[in-house]
């Protein structure tokens, strides 16, 4: 296809990610599978701020607009936190 993977980051405009591979499957959909480079998330019970990684989530493929006239897809695994500070609760990512 000849897009960088720079360049490709600014047509998705979806920022703090980092792309671990494309492909074409044999729809003719383009997938982009990416990983969160953000740190940390925020426990919904306490409040605090947690940097413990639980386990990655259910990967999840959403619909973008197309590129280069490819329906698109993104792919993307959450990480899962774990507070340490109020009985193990699981925090959202921020």
């Amino acid at each position: 296809m000849g897009i960088s993977p720079e360049l490709l980051l600014t047509i998705l405009g979806l920022p703090n990610i980092e792309i671990e591979s494309v492909s074409l499957n044999s729809a003719g959909e383009l997938e982009i599978r990416v990983k969160s480079i953000t740190e940390g998330a925020v426990c919904y019970n306490c409040g605090r701020r947690i940097n413990k990684p639980y386990y990655p989530g259910k990967e999840v493929r959403l619909r973008h607009l197309p590129v280069c006239g490819y329906p698109t897809y993104i792919l993307i695994a959450p990480l899962r936190y774990q507070c340490e500070h109020c009985d193990g609760n699981q925090g959202k990512r921020i």
